[in-house]
């Protein structure tokens, strides 16, 4: 085996790489992949405009998704938080 300098490289890159691959896996990355993949609804069921509720929980990306209760943000599936802490 010929340790030259691309060599070296090769398998530091390798080894970055697999390490990138476990933190993946275990933080929960194909859970999210598969949140992410689900469609949105087409009908607001789920989530009113922020104008219609005053209380509840809303995203804190997406301010317009507001819910009586905890859960995920459709659009980006975060964790909705409650109106007072937004």
């Amino acid at each position: 085996v010929s340790w030259n300098y691309s060599t070296v490289l090769n398998i530091a890159f390798l080894a970055l790489s697999a390490a990138l691959v476990v933190r993946f896996l275990r933080t929960g990355g194909p859970a999210m992949l598969r949140m992410m993949g689900e469609s949105a609804p087409d009908d607001h069921a789920e989530h009113e405009h922020s104008e219609h509720a005053a209380d509840g929980y809303v995203c804190p990306m997406h301010p317009h998704v507001v819910s009586d209760g905890p859960g995920r943000c459709p659009e980006c599936g975060m964790d909705l938080v409650p109106r007072s802490h937004a």
